[in-house]
């Protein structure tokens, strides 16, 4: 069996996946990518044949190598969509961490340029295929449900949360980015299984930030703008 040759960009959430996917008989870690060549290292001697593991602290020499058959991306969010594009336009398949993208005209850009390219494009939603939320697909699948017209999804993050500041609220999408496209994912997974789509007609998020003696909680939710598809 060809096994798929896969890198991984950033040694933040990439360490987990490229765990995983290492773990994967289907598949083989053969590259690292991460602007300190440190980081790489340490992460390399927890994988099955370190010495085999190429690092990379050029992204766009990492994309032309032929070595190389998809790229998993764990970078910052306003970077998924450009690293995305690169990637696909080296033939590269992508698995690419939540959120895909930073707008939906980003996001229609780059599964058109996967499509155009004939190569897989993956948002990796971590919840998506676990027991709980694969069961009440199930049951959306057989009929138990009616018409669906209100759902509510709640995640408490309670780990690795990243800095509030103005560059995880701004370019990066704040909290609904971060953790709320994986709530709503859910909720449109179940929809999209009773009537074969999804789709997700608006939707509100209440913001958590530091505050007092509770870091990551705060006492009131701000609404946001609702949130179309």
């Amino acid at each position: 069996m060809n096994k798929l040759r896969v890198a991984i960009v950033g040694m933040g959430i990439g360490r987990p996946n490229g765990l995983a996917l290492a773990n994967n008989a289907r598949a083989d870690v053969v590259a690292l990518c991460d602007l300190f060549e440190e980081r790489m290292t340490d992460f390399a001697h927890l994988l099955p044949q370190p010495d085999q593991v190429r690092l990379f602290t050029d992204f766009d020499e990492l994309c032309r190598s032929r070595e190389i058959d998809a790229i998993f991306i764990g970078t910052p969010n306003q970077l998924h969509v450009p690293m995305g594009l690169k990637a696909v336009a080296h033939g590269k398949h992508l698995l690419v961490t939540k959120p895909l993208a930073d707008s939906v005209e980003a996001a229609a850009r780059l599964v058109e340029a996967a499509e155009a390219a004939g190569v897989v494009n993956m948002m990796s939603l971590s919840t998506r295929f676990s027991p709980d939320v694969q069961y009440m697909g199930a049951l959306a699948r057989q009929g138990t449900f009616g018409e669906l017209y209100y759902a509510r999804a709640r995640s408490i993050r309670r780990n690795g949360i990243p800095a509030w500041n103005p560059g995880f609220i701004r370019a990066g999408g704040g909290a609904f980015r971060d953790m709320g496209v994986v709530a709503a994912g859910d909720a449109a997974t179940v929809e999209r299984n009773r009537r074969g789509r999804g789709e997700v007609r608006a939707a509100w998020v209440g913001l958590l930030r530091g505050q007092g003696t509770q870091p990551g909680v705060d006492r009131a939710a701000e609404l946001l703008q609702p949130v179309c598809r």
